[in-house]
């Protein structure tokens, strides 16, 4: 998968959305957009509509636009409400939080931060997901200074 069809994804969703939404990559689409090119074949992420806990007709209505923006575009995706229900790394509550990527209409991007990010891949430990870490961490390196 190449940035510009993450882009493409997230510019239809933004394009298709009334209300603003709020998206948080979590996977290896955040490893490319970091810059590490690495292959991944899907779109992970966590959708928020509104600040709060996440609704039943929230989640309808996020999952009926996704629906309509992978129709149109042909993306693999998924995706969760709220990340903390299905994975053991939680989104931080303090320290590092997720870095702005960018906006599409009414639609903001964010990446997971490295650290956070980094758990899930050194808990597995395959090849592939230490080659994405190290690949991440000299990227993001580049371009800012990793702080806790």
């Amino acid at each position: 998968m190449q940035p510009e069809a993450i882009d493409n994804f997230f510019s239809e969703l933004g394009k298709l959305s009334p209300r603003p939404i709020r998206v948080v990559l979590v996977g290896g689409a955040a490893a490319i957009l970091y810059g590490c090119g690495r292959p991944t074949e899907d779109i992970d992420f966590e959708i928020r509509l509104g600040t709060g806990e996440p609704t039943a007709e929230d989640e309808d209505i996020a999952s009926g636009l996704i629906a309509r923006a992978r129709a149109r575009t042909g993306a693999v995706v998924q995706f969760i409400s709220y990340w903390d229900r299905v994975s053991s790394i939680a989104m931080p509550k303090k320290g590092p939080g997720p870095i702005h990527y960018k906006t599409f209409g009414l639609t903001k991007v964010f990446l997971m931060h490295p650290f956070p990010w980094s758990i899930g891949k050194l808990s597995r430990y395959t090849a592939r997901d230490i080659a994405d870490v190290r690949g991440v961490f000299a990227k993001h390196k580049k371009r800012r200074r990793l702080t806790a």
